[in-house]
């Protein structure tokens, strides 16, 4: 049993998710059974759009918290978590692109290497992988001046033939391998990331951000989007420890010495949507 496990709070990111997620359900030739949309916002519309989003597809259900917690919210999207022999895939709900063959290679690694604890994806814009795809891929030149108006493409820098552009002296130069790099609060480095990656899907290159294996030797990573197997969740929910993230990646892990592996002022969502609609769910239903 496969069960994705969306962190819901923000509709208008998860309407790009939509079809990703649809993609990757059995009924589409996808490995998801099920996807489990765990509520953490009490804002009318939101609830709203989950509530059609809900009759969209039959494999797709939500989990409102039963219980009370230190931590609140954050120990309370692992509550659905009940079968021990699933593999669950947790995804935030930012999560705007999904690689035809992330999920399959994600549960693939984690089944067939029973000593690791979890296997995260390999995700854009995700603090200290920032700092990986840096020193490996190929950034666009683009600037750092924060978009004039709403829905504003950040252009890229235009360098003269021949003339010498040092990327040292652009915002992806700020990352560090860190979770809590600057591509969490430098808004100019976190859009100049995600539009090179643009700029990559559309040349057909996205080979540039890739690696095998990254082991994160019991330091924090963002938890965005991996694979975990049911029992290692429910061997210690609830978490005794306020901050899941730390707990899962840093705690629990050194406890069990297991392996870890792994913008809305700007176009950068309509891109995303618009690239879901036409390239991947062109014949599925998405909302």
């Amino acid at each position: 049993m496969l069960i994705g496990l969306v962190f819901f709070g923000r509709r208008e990111m998860v309407k790009v998710l939509d079809c990703y997620l649809k993609r990757n359900l059995k009924d589409n030739g996808g490995l998801l059974d099920q996807v489990i949309f765990t509520v953490h916002t009490d804002n009318e519309e939101d609830l709203a759009y989950l509530e059609d989003l809900l009759k969209t597809s039959p494999r797709y259900s939500k989990h409102i918290q039963t219980q009370t917690y230190s931590d609140g919210w954050y120990t309370a999207n692992w509550e659905p978590v009940k079968d021990p022999k699933a593999v669950y895939i947790k995804i935030d709900d930012d999560v705007v692109f999904i690689e035809n063959k992330t999920i399959s290679a994600v549960v693939t690694r984690l089944l067939d290497n029973p000593q690791y604890f979890a296997v995260s994806a390999n995700v854009l814009n995700n603090p200290s992988l920032s700092w990986v795809h840096y020193h490996i891929s190929d950034f666009n030149k683009d600037g750092s001046t924060p978009a004039p108006y709403a829905g504003h493409r950040w252009l890229p820098a235009r360098v003269p033939p021949g003339s010498p552009y040092n990327i040292e002296d652009s915002p992806v130069s700020t990352f560090t391998y860190d979770a809590f790099g600057p591509s969490l609060g430098n808004w100019a480095a976190a859009a100049q990331s995600h539009y090179s990656f643009l700029h990559h899907l559309e040349k057909g290159d996205t080979w540039r951000y890739e690696f095998d294996t990254w082991d994160y030797s019991y330091t924090r990573l963002s938890i965005n989007f991996f694979a975990i197997r049911g029992k290692d969740i429910m061997d210690a929910f609830p978490f005794p420890f306020s901050d899941d993230e730390a707990f899962l990646t840093e705690i629990r892990l050194a406890e069990l010495k297991g392996m870890w592996h792994g913008l809305t002022d700007t176009d950068l969502m309509s891109r995303y949507k618009a690239y879901a609609d036409e390239m991947v769910c062109v014949n599925i239903p998405v909302m």
